[in-house]
């Protein structure tokens, strides 16, 4: 599935997900197995699925307009003024028609961290600070930390048998489970957006700001904007040949690249590992490789088919949330004055 399409699909998925609570507790009111319950709903059935219908097709109206907000202050008020709305039906409806509709204001409550976390991770992480991005993470998770401790509590009083109505909660309570699943990879999705940032020159490398090129070392910097400047962030190895050893023996980068080691080098015949500089440049990509995962900005990959790495070679890839520039040297910024 391409990403418009996955995306396409998703502004329509979420929406449609948190409005689901009135319909749920509407159609287990109607059809639920428990209706010698004191309390249970005695009215019209069709009164009851047009309401259930009209707060479902108002509440994903409302969801979807919600969501396409992309500033923070106007999506949270939207979102709350929605939550607030569909929980207020919900109460009037739990008072009026059936207690269980109190159910259904109680996960309309609990949808709006959720949304909040979800909107978070999709997009106001791009103008959020790395820190705001990590508070609101970790928030998420104890969110729906408390989230799974409702789920057990009443999953024990549907065991113990102290729930009257055990089909009806265990319904509520398996959308109570999505609801917490979503929240709890939409946080963790968000905490991998803490946007780490490595600019990068010739000769020096700074993570957030920070200088780390000693830790990273010359090589590793070198060959780390190699790959940020190739095309499609793509290097092989006579290219990296003439950037480790072209570079620095002093030989000729054209003799470095096509040389005899090279132009005796078959990658049908799958003996690179035969080459010393072929094993030299391995570990030299194999180092990159730690070094940036270590840092958690990205990391190097090759072709499905391993064979192929003369011809395909190696690729750097940034993770999620994280950047890799290659900038040129600017006096003052970059030297540390």
């Amino acid at each position: 599935m391409e990403d418009t399409t996955y995306s396409r699909f998703l502004s329509r998925a979420i929406p449609a997900f948190f409005s689901l609570p009135f319909a749920i507790v509407a159609l287990s009111v109607a059809f639920g197995p428990a209706r010698f319950d004191a309390a249970s709903y005695h009215g019209s059935g069709f009164f009851l699925f047009a309401l259930a219908f009209g707060a479902t097709i108002a509440g994903y109206a409302a969801l979807s307009f919600t969501l396409s907000r992309q500033k923070a202050v106007t999506f949270l008020a939207c979102a709350s003024v929605t939550c607030a709305a569909l929980a207020t039906v919900s109460v009037l409806a739990g008072a009026g028609l059936h207690r269980d509709f109190f159910s259904a204001a109680f996960q309309y409550a609990m949808a709006l961290p959720a949304l909040y976390v979800v909107q978070a991770q999709k997009v106001f992480y791009r103008s959020m600070q790395k820190r705001a991005i990590t508070v609101l993470s970790h928030a998420g998770f104890v969110i729906a930390a408390f989230y799974l401790e409702w789920i057990m509590l009443m999953g024990y009083a549907i065991a113990t048998r102290a729930e009257p109505r055990p089909i009806e909660s265990m319904i509520y309570n398996v959308y109570n489970i999505f609801l917490t699943i979503e929240l709890f990879i939409s946080a963790r999705t968000l905490g991998r957006f803490r946007k780490n940032r490595v600019e990068i020159t010739p000769s020096l490398m700074r993570l957030d700001g920070k200088d780390i090129t000693q830790l990273a070392g010359v090589k590793r910097t070198r060959l780390l904007y190699a790959f940020s400047t190739a095309e499609g962030r793509r290097l092989r190895c006579p290219e990296i040949q003439r950037l480790l050893y072209g570079v620095n023996s002093g030989e000729d980068t054209d003799t470095a690249a096509s040389g005899p080691e090279c132009s005796r080098c078959d990658p049908e015949s799958a003996k690179a590992a035969q080459c010393g500089r072929y094993r030299s440049t391995y570990n030299s990509i194999l180092e990159l490789k730690k070094l940036i995962e270590f840092l958690e900005v990205g990391t190097i990959v090759t072709g499905e088919n391993r064979r192929h790495v003369l011809e395909d070679g190696w690729r750097l890839v940034a993770f999620d949330g994280a950047r890799i520039k290659a900038i040129e040297q600017i006096p003052g910024e970059l030297s540390g004055k």
